[in-house]
């Protein structure tokens, strides 16, 4: 943390963490320290619970009680968008290096 980052990273982060101060605060500064620019994005209505497979196997009426307000799949699609823009970029680069 204290050297800071050597690579390409993307923070996707969820509305719930992003509202904890502290822990947004260490994700921010730890962001920053990249050399490769920061990538931050918080997804609005969404909880942890959003970032894993939990969506597709818990039955639909538990669901609201493990995941934020954002609709499950629209929320998971965008982490996968985000992730792959991301990626694709971050090779991209890489490729004309």
């Amino acid at each position: 943390f204290q050297s800071g980052l050597k690579v390409p990273a993307v923070f996707i982060n969820s509305q719930k963490f992003a509202g904890m101060s502290k822990l947004y605060a260490a994700t921010t500064k730890l962001a920053k320290t990249s050399r490769h620019g920061e990538e931050m994005h918080v997804l609005p209505g969404t909880g942890h619970q959003n970032f894993c497979d939990v969506i597709f196997w818990f039955p639909k009426f538990l669901l609201k009680s493990v995941v934020g307000t954002a609709h499950p799949v629209d929320a998971y699609r965008e982490i996968v968008h985000l992730s792959s823009e991301f990626l694709t970029r971050v090779v991209l680069t890489a490729d004309k290096q």
